[in-house]
C-alpha cells in the first residue's frame, strides 16, 4: 500500500539498489548473490518511479525486531493450521532464494526444469512473486489492493493482502526436482486424490513466513502491530499429465492494513477492519477457471489456516489442468480408472468414456459393508485400510 506511495517506491529502490534501475523496463537487475544469501531483485512499475518528488527521507528498515512472546489476547487473533514442520521444508539451507526486501512489487522467475505448468490449458515457462502475496502470470501484480472480481491476470494466491517485508518476514522459493521434496507434496496430493497416479516432475515452492501487515505500529502490550504474522505456502506441482496448486498455511494472524492515502480504515494495531480485506484461491483470467476460498473478501478469512478441503487443517489442494477440480470432485481422466468416493467410504466409482458411475462395496455382515482402498482399488476390511472421508456434505 501507499500511504506515502512515492517515499515507498524509494525505499524499494534504496533496498535492492538505485543505480541498477532500468527506465524503459523498470527491472532492478538481474539474478545476483550476496555471500551465501541468493536474492533476487524485485520490480518497481515505472509510472510510479516516474512520480518521485524531488526530495525524500529514506527510513531504515534493515532491523527487523520479532516478538515471540507477546502478552495481551490481539496476538491470539486469527488461525493456525500445519506446523511448519509440516510444510514443505523451506529456507536457504534448502536451496532457496529469497526476494529483496520491498513494497509491493514483483519478481520475474523463469521455470528451468522439465515441462511448462498448465492452467487451465494454457502453458507458463515463468511466473512472477508479487510481494503481496501471490504468484501471477503474464505480468507481475504490485497491486496492495485484492481483486474480488475477475483477477488482472492468471493469478494463484493463497493470502493477496498488504504487506510489506520491508518492516521484517521473508519471501523465499525454489524449484525443486529431488525425490524428498516431491514426495511430500504427492502426499498432499494422496490426501485429496488418493490412489491417483501424479508422477511428479517438479514443485515450485514459494514460502512466505513471517509476513507484517503495511503500517503497522511497533509492538507495545496494548498493541502487537509488528508482532502480528501470516505464514503459508504456494505450491506449484507438475506431473506426468496434470498440473496442481497446494495452499499450506501454517498461521493468519492479520488481514488488512490500513490504507491512510485511501481512508479505508483499518487498524495498525490488529490488522483488521480495512476495506480491502484479502482473497484466498486462483484465477485464470479466462473466465472459466476462477476459484475463491470461503469467506475472501472479508476479514472472515481471518481463520483461512484452520479450514480444508482434504480434511487435513492447514492444507488445500486443487487440480488445475483444464479447470478447477477439487478433491470433492470425482473427475476421470483414464478409461477403467477406479476413483474414491470423496463424500463415502464405501463406494467407489469406475471411470467409463470419460463417465464415473459408482459402485458399493459388498456388505461383509448386516449393516457394515466393506470400505474402498483406492490405492489397492478394491473393497477390504475396515480394520485394513482406516479410510475417512475427504468431503462431508452440507
Amino acid at each position: 500500500m501507499w500511504s506515502d506511495f512515492a517515499t515507498n517506491v524509494f525505499h524499494v529502490l534504496l533496498r535492492v539498489g538505485l543505480h541498477q534501475y532500468q527506465p524503459n523496463n523498470g527491472q532492478l537487475g538481474q539474478y545476483y548473490s550476496t555471500g551465501n544469501v541468493h536474492y533476487t531483485p524485485v520490480i518497481v512499475p515505472p509510472e510510479l518511479v516516474r512520480k518521485l518528488p524531488p526530495t525524500l527521507q529514506p527510513r531504515n528498515y534493515d532491523t527487523e525486531t520479532f516478538y515471540t512472546h507477546v502478552r495481551g489476547s490481539a496476538l491470539r487473533q486469527g488461525s493456525s493450521g500445519l506446523p511448519l514442520d509440516s510444510l514443505i521444508p523451506f529456507g536457504l539451507d534448502k536451496g532457496d532464494a529469497i526476494l529483496a526486501k520491498a513494497d509491493d512489487a514483483f519478481a520475474p522467475i523463469t521455470l528451468t526444469n522439465g515441462d511448462p505448468f498448465i492452467f487451465s490449458n494454457a502453458t507458463h515457462s515463468s511466473l512472477f512473486i508479487n510481494t503481496n502475496g501471490g504468484i501471477s502470470f503474464t505480468k507481475g501484480i504490485a497491486s496492495f489492493i485484492p481483486s474480488c472480481g475477475p483477477a488482472p491476470a492468471p493469478m494463484i494466491t493463497p493470502y493477496w493482502a498488504d504487506v510489506d517485508t520491508r518492516l521484517g518476514g521473508n519471501i523465499t522459493y525454489r524449484q525443486a526436482t529431488d525425490s524428498a521434496t516431491l514426495g511430500k507434496i504427492d502426499a498432499f496430493l494422496q490426501k485429496g486424490f488418493p490412489g491417483q497416479t501424479t508422477g511428479l516432475k517438479w514443485a515450485f515452492i514459494m514460502t512466505m513466513a513471517d509476513l507484517p501487515f503495511c503500517n503497522a505500529k511497533a509492538h507495545t502490550d496494548s498493541c502487537p502491530g509488528l508482532a502480528l504474522r501470516n505464514t503459508f505456502q504456494t505450491v506449484l506441482a507438475r506431473g506426468k499429465e496434470e498440473s496442481y496448486v497446494i495452499f499450506l498455511y501454517n498461521k493468519i494472524q492479520w488481514t488488512a492494513a490500513p490504507t491512510y492515502t485511501y481512508n479505508d480504515g483499518g487498524d495498525p494495531c490488529t490488522g483488521l477492519g480495512g476495506k480491502h480485506p484479502p482473497v484466498a484461491g486462483f484465477d485464470a483470467a479466462d473466465g472459466f477457471t476462477r476459484f475463491q476460498l470461503p469467506n475472501s473478501c472479508s476479514d472472515k478469512l481471518l481463520n483461512i489456516a484452520s479450514t480444508t478441503n482434504i480434511n487435513l487443517p492447514g492444507a488445500w489442494v486443487f487440480r488445475v489442468t483444464s479447470g478447477p477440480v477439487t478433491p470433492c470432485d470425482v473427475r476421470c481422466l483414464h478409461n477403467g480408472d477406479l476413483l474414491a468416493d470423496p463424500y463415502d467410504c464405501t463406494s467407489y466409482y469406475q471411470c467409463s468414456n470419460g463417465t464415473p458411475i459408482k459402485h458399493v462395496c459388498p456388505f461383509y455382515k448386516p449393516g457394515e459393508r466393506l470400505v474402498f482402498n483406492p490405492f489397492k482399488q478394491v473393497c477390504v476390511w475396515k480394520d485394513k485400510y482406516a479410510c475417512e472421508p475427504i468431503c462431508t456434505k452440507n
